[in-house]
Parts: structure tokens; C-alpha cells; sequence
């Protein structure tokens, strides 16, 4: 009897140090990859995301200035939340083994990556503070700033992108391409940028995986050269303003955007710093096409 108690005691402490979901919750997704810095919220307990943990709706994942979670789900959708996020798994339920007839996430602040799986594109959606997305067989980059203002690059497929206003869906559009970039704002008010210099604005504050995807595992890469002419952008001017101090030649790092320029999306609230890029845009990113084939990559 005595042994028997401790055998039972041990598989609780093992269970709570890995993390395992409460009684009663549905484990839908896996942990894959996790840097320093990140937290789970799991039925009201708080305490760090280590890899290999299983995740369960309700689950809230968030991460600090060096944080990044790679999660693969049960249907094989995967998201990566990066530095300074937080994403929320409303709804999973999963109708077979690998496929889910409701997937709902919510990401309330920061950067992530979406890559959708085997699940019927009917299944998906996305809620931001501003936006929804409605999924077609899709990857997209997204980045939530400190106003809930939302703004998203399209990397492949088509998402059906709608502001949010009073909680209902507004001024709704299809939107697809390579790297198309759209957002909508406190309002709800759905735009893409006006010139290619106001993308490269965008994209040079929230969206750290068009820049290097070196952090990344395989299947949780894309190919990004698409994106390569608003990049260019802020990597042109980042080397002019290098050269002007007399730094040329020296390693090209973001500005801090903490305190972003007015003229920045979402103005001097905006959120989250870049705290790294990569000194050259390559046309073909180091490891890019070594994505996993069987993920569509």
C-alpha cells in the first residue's frame, strides 16, 4: 500500500512538472519549441511553457521581450507567438485525430505566425482586439499593437480579413497574394498601405520572421522573398542612417521602437520593439525551402 502511494504521488509531482492539462481539459496541441521567457495560463495556474507541453483550450501562452512558443496542434495547424505576445485557444474540437471541426484562437497583443493544417477551412478563425480572420488554406504573419490595432502580411493563400466594431465584423475583404499586406484599425476601418514605404514601416516594427527565420524550426517556415521589396525598405534606410554616423560597414540593428515615431502604425503607443534583424535581406533566405513537404510549405 505504502509503495503504491508513492507511485501515485510520483506520477502526480512528474504530471504537474510537465505541465499536464487539468482533469477534464482537451489536450489539442503540443509545445514544439520554446525560448526563454514564456508563460502558460492554464485553469487559473501560472507557470512556465517547456517544451513538450501539451496545451488545452482555455490555455492562455505569453511571452516576454526574448520569449518565442512554437505550438503544433492535433490537425497539424501551427503558431508561432513571438516576442512580447499572447495568444488565447478559445475553441479546439477535434473531430477525428488529425482534424478539427472548430479551430477559434484569439492573439491580444504581439507578433505570430499562422499556418494552417488539415482542418476544413470553415473550421478556422482568428480574433484580434480589431480584426477577424477567416482562414483559406493559408500562412500569414500578424502583429497586434499596444492599441489593438491589427495588421497582417499575407505569405500564401487567401484569408477573409474584417475589422471589428461593437463586436460585430465590418468592411470585409478577401484578401491573397504573396506578401499582401492589410490592417484595420481601432474602428474597425480595414486598409492596405499606400505605398511600399508604408509597408516597409509596418513590417519593420512588428513582423520579425519576414526579416530572419533562423529561430524557427522547419515546418514553421515559409518563403518570405515575396516580402523582400518593403524589407528593402527599411533596410536601405537603416544603412543610410548608418553611414550618415559614420558606421558603414558596421552591423545594422532596428531602431528601438519602444517609443516608435508618431508617423509609425499605430503612433507612439505603438508595440512591439524588434530587438534584432539580420544585417541583409537575402532574395532566398538561409533555410528557406527546407520547409517540411508534407505541411504544403
Amino acid at each position: 500500500m505504502v509503495l503504491w502511494r508513492n507511485l501515485c504521488l510520483s506520477a502526480l509531482l512528474a504530471a504537474c512538472f510537465m505541465g499536464a492539462a487539468p482533469a477534464g481539459a482537451s489536450e489539442i496541441a503540443t509545445a514544439v519549441d520554446v525560448d526563454p521567457s514564456a508563460r502558460l495560463t492554464s485553469a487559473g495556474a501560472v507557470r512556465p511553457v517547456i517544451t513538450g507541453n501539451r496545451l488545452s483550450q482555455g490555455d492562455r501562452v505569453e511571452t516576454a521581450g526574448s520569449g518565442q512558443v512554437q505550438v503544433r496542434f492535433d490537425d497539424f495547424t501551427r503558431m508561432v507567438v513571438g516576442p512580447n505576445s499572447s495568444l488565447e485557444i478559445d475553441q479546439v474540437l477535434m473531430q477525428s485525430a488529425d482534424t478539427a471541426s472548430r479551430f477559434a484562437v484569439s492573439t491580444v497583443r504581439g507578433s505570430f505566425r499562422f499556418l494552417s493544417g488539415k482542418s476544413s477551412k470553415n473550421a478556422y478563425q482568428i480574433r484580434t482586439p480589431t480584426a477577424t480572420l477567416g482562414v483559406r488554406g493559408t500562412t500569414f504573419d500578424c502583429w497586434v499593437d499596444q492599441l489593438g490595432q491589427t495588421f497582417c502580411a499575407i505569405l500564401w493563400g487567401r484569408v477573409r480579413f474584417c475589422g471589428l466594431q461593437g463586436g460585430s465584423e465590418v468592411n470585409c475583404r478577401d484578401v491573397g497574394g504573396r506578401c499582401s499586406i492589410v490592417f484595420a484599425d481601432r474602428n474597425g476601418t480595414v486598409q492596405t498601405p499606400g505605398s511600399d514605404e508604408q509597408a516597409g514601416e509596418i513590417v519593420s516594427t512588428g513582423f520579425p520572421y519576414l526579416f530572419s527565420q533562423q529561430s524557427l524550426l522547419r515546418s514553421f517556415r515559409t518563403r518570405t522573398n515575396a516580402c523582400s521589396r518593403y524589407t528593402r525598405v527599411f533596410e536601405q534606410r537603416a544603412i543610410e542612417e548608418g553611414s550618415e554616423e559614420g558606421a558603414a560597414g558596421d552591423p545594422v540593428t532596428a531602431p528601438d521602437t519602444s517609443t516608435p515615431p508618431t508617423d509609425r502604425p499605430g503612433g507612439k503607443n505603438a508595440g512591439p520593439v524588434i530587438e534584432k534583424i539580420i544585417d541583409k535581406i537575402k532574395d532566398e533566405e538561409e533555410g528557406e525551402g527546407e520547409c517540411d513537404p508534407e505541411f504544403g510549405c
